[in-house]
């Protein structure tokens, strides 16, 4: 109701007006038209049809003239009127009413219940005959007619009789407040019900059998009369049996109605329901998406800073290794090739070789990708050949590599720097002892290459996070849980997809997918 005006919902005419007049043109035009239409006025629908509410006269006139050009249809207003009889717009009392009045005292309750439902005007009986009457309508100042409305009344005079079943009356506008004159008055004439004749036909039957039998002594005077009373109750019962009837057909018809609108109001709940579901869906899938969204800026920015960290180490450590690994060059120089302070120095080298490694490691990490076509199956072989080079005879290395694979563009550094953290890695959860199994393969648009150990593995929580930067399963000072989230970054820089499957107890397999060229791609599908 926010959007509705107070000058709209005066206290001038009762809303059961407006739901009457909206019913026709809902099955005139169609719920959807007339919703737009209310909906233009700034009006809310549900408060129109609730027969508890108020409008005013001005907002009541606007929106009939709005729905009568709308539907285009000359004598809609009128048409509209003539809805106000439907058992569905007055239910039990038209049932009374048919059932206990007549015509002429219908008209003349609905003039004096006229305040009950319409507080600007002065409704009037001017004459009142057996089957004729003259209704006026006078306005309060300030407020003013208009003939669509006038139709609407007219229409609603029109069709009181048929609350009997009888034709409807005949209205003649004998002044219009439209045209300029002070009221409007409408000269109704309408046919009455049939009298009851029923109990009339009743007392004379029983009067004249019982004239009949006296004539013939075979009853008494007393008796006699008593058929007539015998003829009224018949009479009466057979009347109120047919009405019965009537009103049990009326019943009927408004039975009817109520399983239609239940229908409609069944219709419209799945409706309803099917677009909360669609929308619940779609506001889940949004949801999804955004929290796939956040998650994948959050690694990427984790990365990035790891990036500029990387960057910083290897710079300062770059130049102290240097300095370290002249020294013990000059020093394995000067001195014989045995001896206990030989092999100190070679382990001195061996260590210092593998902390430039990582230094280098460190650098690729950082700096931008410089990708050519190159072939990855020489570059996974060479990588393999250096990484044998450093372990000792209780690791054993399988390949499984496929031939005339196409090259790919990559950073060869890269790539190889990606492989050996894998290698690594897969030799430091196995402890230095087991089974690594080194595989690559097309598979359509891209080269996968395989890593795979037959360690420990790991659970689903470690799984999730094992790219993260600083996530690691070794103990205290064992490791800094870099080397994976630098392989995944060196991985997406070269535009492919790093994933790793593995259970408890049953090894894992690291998978790295490189992206064919364009070119490579098409020949690959042909």
């Amino acid at each position: 109701m926010e959007q509705v005006s107070s000058e709209d919902t005066r206290t001038e005419l009762v809303c059961g007006i407006a739901r009457t007049t909206l019913m026709y043109f809902r099955d005139l035009m169609g719920e959807e038209a007339v919703r737009d239409v209310v909906s233009a006025s700034c009006m809310n629908y549900e408060y129109l049809v609730d027969d508890r509410n108020w409008m005013s006269m001005s907002y009541f006139c606007g929106l009939l003239d709005e729905l009568v050009q709308r539907s285009g249809k000359t004598g809609a207003a009128f048409e509209a009127g003539q809805y106000g009889a439907r058992h569905d717009c007055m239910g039990l009392v038209r049932t009374l009413t048919a059932g206990v009045s007549t015509p002429g005292a219908a008209y003349r309750f609905w003039v004096d219940s006229s305040s009950h439902w319409n507080r600007v005007a002065d409704w009037a009986i001017q004459g009142m005959g057996r089957d004729h009457c003259r209704v006026s309508m006078t306005l309060h100042p300030g407020h003013a007619n208009t003939k669509s409305n006038c139709q609407v009344i007219q229409g609603l005079l029109t069709t009181l009789p048929r609350l009997w079943n009888l034709p409807p009356a005949r209205v003649t506008e004998a002044q219009c407040s439209c045209s300029g004159s002070t009221s409007c008055i409408y000269d109704v004439r309408w046919t009455n019900p049939s009298p009851v004749r029923w109990p009339l036909y009743g007392v004379l039957s029983g009067g004249l059998i019982g004239a009949m039998l006296y004539s013939l002594d075979m009853i008494s005077g007393s008796c006699a009369v008593s058929f007539s009373g015998i003829g009224l109750a018949v009479g009466f019962a057979i009347h109120y049996l047919l009405l019965s009837n009537m009103l049990k057909g009326q019943n009927s018809e408004q039975i009817l109605s109520l399983e239609n609108t239940v229908r409609q109001i069944e219709q419209l709940n799945e409706q309803l329901q099917q677009k909360v579901e669609l929308r619940t869906t779609e506001l889940a899938k949004a949801l999804e998406d955004l929290k796939a969204s956040r998650e994948k800026e959050v690694v990427t920015a984790r990365h990035a800073a790891i990036g500029v960290l990387a960057a910083g180490m290897a710079h300062e450590l770059n130049n102290p290794l240097n300095a370290v690994a002249i020294s013990l060059q000059g020093i394995r120089e000067d001195i014989p090739e045995w001896g206990e302070t030989y092999e100190l120095v070679r382990s001195a080298d061996v260590a210092t070789r593998r902390c430039r490694r990582i230094v280098a490691e460190l650098l690729a990490y950082s700096r931008d990708s410089n990708c050519r076509l190159a072939d990855v199956a020489d570059i996974v072989s060479s990588t393999v050949s250096t990484f044998q080079a450093e372990q000792s005879d209780t690791l054993t290395m399988d390949f499984d590599i496929a031939s005339s694979l196409p090259p790919v563009s990559v950073d060869r550094g890269q790539i190889q720097q990606a492989v050996m953290n894998l290698l690594d890695n897969a030799a430091q959860a196995m402890g230095g002892k087991g089974r690594i199994t080194v595989a690559v393969r097309c598979d359509k648009e891209y080269v996968v290459i395989s890593v795979r150990d037959t360690g420990p593995g790991m659970n689903e929580e470690t799984r999730k996070r094992i790219f993260d930067p600083f996530f690691t399963t070794k103990p205290r000072g064992k490791g800094l849980g870099l080397g994976l989230a630098i392989t995944w970054q060196l991985v997406q820089r070269n535009g492919g997809t790093i994933d790793v499957n593995s259970r408890d107890g049953q090894g894992s397999e690291f998978m790295i997918r490189l992206p064919l060229s364009p070119a490579m791609g098409e020949e690959k599908k042909e």
